[in-house]
């Protein structure tokens, strides 16, 4: 999740319930909001937040004393969570595909063109 209007924050963790009623929650604790930009599901995803917080420990942020506060890093440390998000959703892309009988790779890469596309047309629209 990212923070606005504090753009350079992000928050890493994981959500019993969904998203947005997790960013609602923090919603709460903290001056403006939290917005949702990735999700993932995936098996042992406590596990693998703890990890991604170990990981980005040197870029935590605690700006704020309530629920999730240690979850907020520095923008920089959202790279690496993206990375490891943009890979596992190849896999489920692949996964459908060898499943469904199509190019579930195919079908991922326009979906990342499209996504990028989509972002520099906002860039170009703010610039």
């Amino acid at each position: 999740m990212i923070h606005f209007p504090f753009v350079w924050w992000v928050k890493i963790g994981y959500a019993h319930t969904s998203a947005v009623k997790r960013a609602a929650a923090l919603d709460k604790a903290v001056f403006g909001v939290f917005i949702p930009i990735g999700i993932l599901v995936i098996p042992f995803a406590y596990t693998v937040e703890q990890y991604f917080h170990r990981l980005c420990r040197r870029l935590r942020f605690r700006f704020y004393r309530a629920d999730g506060s240690t979850e907020t890093f520095w923008l920089p440390a959202a790279l690496p969570v993206l990375a490891f998000m943009l890979f596992v959703w190849g896999l489920y892309f692949w996964a459908a595909g060898r499943a469904f009988g199509f190019d579930g790779l195919s079908w991922y890469r326009s979906f990342l063109l499209g996504l990028y596309l989509t972002f520099k047309q906002v860039l170009t629209f703010f610039a």
